[in-house]
């Protein structure tokens, strides 16, 4: 199973089985970050009674920052997960922050580039 196949399971809304499939996925690629990432919105979507914990979700975005300190992905989801998941707002002040300074400093090096490529 591919991320392009779990991504399409997630927008047709089958999200036990797109989390079935990371689950597979993640046995195999433990170190990819974008599984963990997905992992995390999966937990947040799944309605079923043996779902794991929400707290699962932080975790899994942990995990993937931890595997890529530069992912605005899992950054945001942080953000997002300590504002409206598990409110606590400290934390969700901090990833905030450190996002939009991520973001700040992507668009700096973004804008240098298109100057540099114009001469």
């Amino acid at each position: 199973m591919t991320l392009k196949n779990i991504r399409a399971l997630m927008r047709r809304k089958k999200f036990q089985t797109a989390f079935s499939q990371v689950e597979k996925a993640l046995k195999h690629y433990k170190e990819c970050p974008n599984l963990w990432n997905i992992r995390g919105d999966l937990i947040q979507l799944i309605e079923a009674k043996d779902a794991p914990p929400l707290s699962e979700a932080a975790k899994s975005y942990r995990r993937a920052l931890k595997l890529n300190p530069n992912c605005l992905e899992s950054i945001e989801s942080l953000a997002h997960y300590y504002d409206a998941v598990d409110p606590q707002p400290a934390k969700a002040r901090y990833y905030a922050n450190v996002y939009v300074k991520k973001a700040e400093d992507i668009l700096y090096q973004m804008k240098k580039i298109l100057a540099d490529t114009s001469k």
